[in-house]
């Protein structure tokens, strides 16, 4: 684990910010599915899943998405590749990951193995 922020942007929540090789898998942590993608300057490619009892993951700095909308996926299951964002600087690949419940921040470091 690169970081992790009890606080970011001015509110509560728990972020991590994982290194692994330029190109690695990132996996989701949960069985769920699919809720939403995009691309942007600061952030790369976002990919947010939806999963029982009101829990989102959250999954950024990716230069490849391996699923879109509605798709389900299991727990361990290949999301997307990572890479590397320029336009934040970023000295060596990391994953931005965040997990929230019913709107509040989970500390996601409970939810994964390394």
């Amino acid at each position: 684990v690169l970081e992790s922020f009890p606080s970011y942007g001015g509110f509560s929540t728990f972020i991590l910010h994982i290194t692994a090789p330029e190109g690695s898998p990132v996996k989701s942590v949960l069985d769920g599915s699919v809720l939403f993608t995009d691309w942007n300057e600061a952030d790369g490619w976002i990919i947010i899943l939806q999963h029982e009892k009101g829990r989102r993951s959250i999954y950024k700095h990716n230069q490849k998405l391996l699923k879109a909308v509605s798709d389900n996926v299991s727990a361990g299951t290949s999301i997307a590749i990572l890479g590397r964002n320029a336009s934040v600087r970023q000295e060596s690949a990391h994953l931005h990951f965040e997990l929230w419940q019913d709107g509040t921040p989970l500390d996601p470091s409970l939810y994964i193995n390394f």
